[in-house]
């Protein structure tokens, strides 16, 4: 909570802020339930991180996962564990560090990693923009051929369309959110009777053995004893539920027996969390540590639903080897036929690869505009930055005119600053050649940021946009006809250290080398 409340007290007062988060859901519950932050709650917008998201369930993958829902983009929500990956090589030699020591390095090193990920932002913005091409390209791929294929489910004959997939994708969040707690609850109490049930039938099944009735006869009777009492709890529950007097017809017994497969697959997809768990640290290995956070997480663990086909005879027999190497978004996880539903969106894999692909082409435009943004405002930042120190150099240089004129001219926040025993002149020079090496670097990190900028810009702002690039332009021209200018002012600053090195060395300094011995020998007793 501290950081949220960092966060929204440094930006904009009216700016919407998305927080992707590992247990995002159960946050902004908690969030809701204490009253926290009144003042920014209707600011802020939580989800699931991407990676953590396919072992949420369902309903709450409808409202919290970035993937289906609007407003995220493409992002994972795993820029946090990337920073601590970056972060990792110190855990061992800070590890007998003292406190102080330890915050000093880290903060040493976070320093180095905002400082590297100024300079690489056009560059990232770059990479992020060309992997939203490639998958934009990849889904608009696989939907122009789901929309040349037949739609069976349409009255009228015809082919799909985008309509049709946005419309099940609708009719699926509407079905799903109906299903409520109490159903939830309903259906485990139906299967924990389904399950006793079977127990009871494997019992009288054991009596019908011939071989069964060798046994001692008071274990027979204490296994018939045990069989009516089971029995007569079941009718009981049953009763209760309103189960007890319904017919046995062939849906209710196929629902049943999915019932009864589901609970099955549940707990068969636990044992599948351990084994994937097991083997992600292999998968997650890497030698630097910026260059995996968790960004190949989400192609080994996509949201298990819907991007997946339905499990079909391809995947039977299954051997151990195979099941262990399935990746948690398989199609033998997909629970679609155990909804008891029989719509478009819930059996058919097309439909379903369909829906996903609509669902990654929105995120993607949403992706591009995001980008947008992001470089409009860094370009924005830039060339602000420089304005605020070329504003600042320029008052210091008329300030410094108005003392040489009256040394007891009114006191300034520079007069103020802490530098000994240093004149008020003194003072302004000192931080005008501060701010004079800061503004050569920061026209560094522009005209390095230059080529990046201009083929972003190009490609994803909106044309209504594409002329404020100008302002950019114009600074970055002026910076290279600095450049050359500079180049052809005298000596460069190179060539004076080295004459000032050689004038040094020529002098007759005692640097130590010429002691005597005995001196030395006479220190190493002491």
């Amino acid at each position: 909570m501290a950081i949220i409340e960092a966060l929204l007290s440094a930006v904009e007062s009216n700016r919407k802020v998305g927080i992707l988060y590992d247990i995002g859901c159960s946050l902004d519950k908690y969030i809701n339930l204490r009253g926290l932050v009144p003042q920014y709650r209707d600011r802020i917008k939580f989800g699931t991180s991407v990676f953590h998201a396919y072992v949420h369930n369902w309903l709450c993958q409808l409202d919290y996962h970035p993937r289906f829902n609007q407003g995220w983009g493409l992002s994972d929500g795993e820029g946090l564990e990337r920073m601590w990956s970056y972060l990792s090589p110190l855990v061992s030699p800070l590890r007998y560090a003292t406190r102080n020591h330890r915050l000093a390095a880290i903060s040493h090193r976070l320093k180095h990693h905002n400082h590297r990920s100024i300079q690489q932002l056009p560059y990232w913005l770059q990479r992020k923009f060309c992997q939203a091409v490639r998958r934009r390209r990849e889904n608009q791929n696989l939907l122009d051929q789901l929309l040349n294929k037949r739609n069976r489910h349409r009255q009228g004959g015809g082919n799909f369309t985008i309509g049709f997939f946005k419309r099940q994708w609708a009719a699926q969040r509407e079905f799903q959110s109906n299903h409520t707690t109490e159903e939830d609850t309903r259906r485990s109490k139906l299967l924990s009777i389904y399950k006793r049930e079977a127990s009871i039938n494997l019992m009288r099944t054991r009596l019908r053995n011939p071989r069964d009735l060798l046994e001692d006869p008071g274990e027979i009777q204490e296994l018939m004893d045990s069989i009516v009492e089971e029995a007569n709890l079941l009718r009981q529950e049953k009763e209760e539920m309103g189960v007890a007097n319904m017919p046995e017809t062939t849906d209710t017994e196929e629902q049943k027996l999915r019932l009864l497969l589901w609970d099955a697959k549940s707990a068969l997809f636990v044992q599948a969390v351990h084994i994937n768990a097991e083997r992600q640290p292999l998968i997650n290995s890497h030698t630097m540590g910026s260059r995996l956070g968790t960004r190949g997480k989400e192609k080994i663990f996509k949201a298990k639903y819907p991007n997946q086909q339905l499990s079909d005879e391809d995947d039977h027999p299954v051997t151990y080897d195979e099941f262990s190497t399935w990746p948690m978004d398989h199609r033998f996880w997909n629970d679609g036929l155990y909804y008891h539903s029989s719509e478009p969106w819930s059996v058919d894999p097309d439909v379903k690869t369909g829906i996903n692909c609509v669902l990654m082409l929105s995120r993607t435009q949403e992706e591009f505009e995001l980008i947008a943004q992001e470089l409009a405002r860094a370009t924005g930042w830039a060339i602000d930055h420089y304005k605020l120190i070329k504003n600042k150099l320029l008052y210091i240089e008329i300030r410094m005119v108005l003392l040489q004129g009256d040394a007891n001219g009114a006191l300034d926040h520079i007069d103020s600053l802490p530098l000994g025993e240093c004149s008020r002149l003194d003072k302004l020079q000192l931080v005008a050649n501060e701010l004079q090496a800061r503004l050569r670097l920061h026209s560094q990190l522009i005209q390095d940021w230059s080529d990046n900028v201009t083929w972003l810009w190009r490609r994803c702002q909106p044309f209504s946009n594409r002329g404020s690039i100008g302002e950019w332009n114009n600074l970055v021209e002026q910076l290279s006809r600095s450049d050359i200018e500079s180049e052809n002012l005298g000596t460069s600053s190179s060539t004076i250290d080295d004459e000032l090195e050689d004038l040094m060395l020529d002098e007759n300094v005692d640097d130590g080398e010429d002691v005597e011995e005995r001196l030395i020998s006479n220190t190493e007793v002491v």
